[in-house]
């Protein structure tokens, strides 16, 4: 199983986001409207690991 770390570090590079390691709600802090339709985009176009999928 994927750790929640390891699903973070996947999804930034996947998604070129500008984490930095020291977020406290990685979610909420990289979530960016303007980019809704790449992050649905990724969903339905890779096949995400279950930890992915949720994060």
């Amino acid at each position: 199983m994927i750790q929640k770390k390891e699903t973070i570090a996947i999804l930034n590079k996947k998604l070129s986001l500008p984490y930095t390691g020291t977020e406290l709600d990685w979610d909420i802090e990289m979530a960016d409207f303007n980019r809704i339709n790449e992050f649905i985009d990724l969903y339905h176009q890779y096949d995400l690991a279950f930890q992915e999928s949720l994060a």
